[in-house]
């Protein structure tokens, strides 16, 4: 079995469309960027055996033991400032064959910052060796590394329990039996659970018996294929289960938000609502008021009309023209603004009453008495008999003077009589329409104040955070369906540790 052979089991996983993220939180989207890096670590040929244990342990002389030469620096004074790499290739007498780098880290526990960089190698490593030293063994902190090693690795860890030669001999055998207890459940079936090796390897020695040849043949072998699958499927699903966690938060707190926005909308919509309802009603009890005086707007057309005739008459016009085409579009034109002034800042928009279907016409009206066309016509004539035209032109002004001085009052009282009767007449033909017109407007009134009693605006932000929230269901469904593939690949390589 090759590296490519258990790693084959994840290549459709590459057909899986990683989630449109962009209006996910940050943390999800450095959540789901730490799972794509595991995930394209999965193919990277070359293997990493990190080697960690507390200062003065012996961990440089065991990767020169495994190197077969003195490569790393040995020092009892002071713990390396930064992980060392060597390429197990490149080094003759090395005990591992192929593509390994063996990674010398810091030591453990002596500065916070060097443990952390000791433990940040465990994010590429493929296996790891953990030195303790028997003298010491796992102390508290010890103990909790080494979980942490055996979880974040899925078991691929060995224990190497140096400097047995400064325990008394009658105590080995109970330093043996202590680790064993410590470190039971550590470890896989691969490489043993727990895999333990005692040894006295003192500073700049080399010799580490049957283990260097143990190691080397199980990590040459298909068991090493294996067992760099299953480290890196495990940081894989590991990187997948933390972006569970972090969707998982970021989800609660979303909810939690939109809930405190929602309670706060509802709160306001209430008033808002109870604002403009009462609005409404104040408008149309102003539409009602000015339906119910619509005659003050009537007796206004009618003396409109009167006012027009009446400049006709004293303009001495004979013949009188009312002008319904000019009088009324201005009586629905009024009638249009004090609606549209009456429910100005209401959530409606009045139509306007509109007379264009109305077939209006002008009408003409004598402004003249019998007697007084008598006048007229006589002067008329003496004009014409005299054969002179200037003549008749002052035999015909002469009437209309006689028509004006005589009978004037007498013809304009009837004139604006017949005006005003005739605009009564008109205004009788368009109150259907008016009244029809007003049912119109409030029934829209009544349409609004139906409408905004269950009035919900659309909240912008809440809008956001609920594409949030969709989107984090979106991450969460991707992160599942590849766990699943992650859990199906481990059980395919190790099914007992899958």
């Amino acid at each position: 079995m090759t590296l490519a052979d258990p790693l084959a089991r994840l290549l459709p996983l590459a057909d899986i469309i990683t989630p449109d993220a962009a209006d996910a939180p940050a943390a999800v989207r450095a959540a789901i960027s730490a799972a794509l890096h595991q995930s394209a670590a999965l193919i990277n040929t070359r293997r990493r055996l990190v080697v960690l244990g507390s200062f003065k342990t012996g961990k440089s002389s065991l990767v020169n033991a495994l190197l077969g030469t003195q490569a790393a620096a040995v020092s009892t004074v002071e713990p390396s400032s930064a992980p060392e790499s060597f390429r197990a290739e490149d080094y003759v007498e090395s005990g591992l064959r192929g593509p390994w780098t063996i990674v010398d880290t810091p030591g453990l526990f002596h500065q916070p910052d060097l443990t952390q960089r000791a433990l940040d190698e465990l994010e590429s490593a493929d296996l790891a060796i953990l030195l303790l030293s028997a003298d010491t063994i796992l102390s508290a902190q010890e103990r909790v590394v080494g979980r942490r090693i055996d979880v974040t690795l899925r078991g691929n860890v060995i224990v190497v329990v140096n400097r047995m030669d400064m325990v008394d001999e009658a105590e080995r055998a109970d330093v043996a039996t202590w680790a064993e207890q410590a470190l039971r459940g550590h470890g896989n079936a691969l490489v043993g659970s727990p895999r333990i090796f005692y040894t006295s390897l003192a500073p700049g020695g080399t010799e580490l018996g049957w283990f260097v040849p143990w190691l080397g043949g199980i990590l040459s072998s298909g068991s090493g294929d294996r067992i760099v699958a299953i480290s890196r499927l495990g940081r894989v699903g590991a990187a997948l289960q933390r972006l569970q966690s972090t969707v998982a938060a970021e989800r609660a707190a979303l909810e939690q938000r939109i809930e405190l926005i929602r309670v706060g909308d509802e709160r306001r919509l209430d008033e808002e609502r109870a604002r403009i309802r009462n609005d409404i009603a104040e408008g149309r009890g102003r539409v009602r008021t000015y339906r119910a005086n619509l005659d003050r707007r009537d007796e206004t057309f009618v003396a409109e009309a009167a006012a027009d005739a009446s400049a006709m008459l004293r303009a001495g016009e004979m013949g009188i023209t009312v002008r319904w085409d000019s009088l009324l579009p201005r009586y629905a034109e009024g009638i249009s603004d004090a609606v549209r002034e009456a429910v100005l800042g209401l959530p409606i928009t009045p139509p306007a009453f509109d007379l264009s279907g109305w077939l209006i016409h002008v009408e003409s009206l004598s402004a003249s008495h019998p007697v007084a066309d008598v006048a007229s016509a006589l002067g008329d004539l003496l004009g014409q008999v005299s054969g002179d035209d200037s003549a008749r032109q002052r035999g015909v002004a002469a009437g209309r003077w006689v028509s004006r001085a005589v009978f004037g009052s007498d013809v304009e009282e009837r004139v604006l009589k017949a005006v005003e009767a005739a605009a009564r007449n008109r205004l009788a033909e368009l109150r259907p329409d008016v009244e029809e017109y007003f049912d119109r407007v409030d029934a829209l009134l009544r349409e609004a104040d139906a409408y905004f009693t269950d009035w919900t605006p659309a909240s912008t932000e809440r809008a956001h955070l609920q594409h949030m929230l969709d989107a984090l269901e979106s991450v969460g469904e991707w992160a599942k369906q590849l766990l699943g593939e992650v859990g199906a690949a481990l059980h395919d390589i190790a099914p007992s540790i899958g």
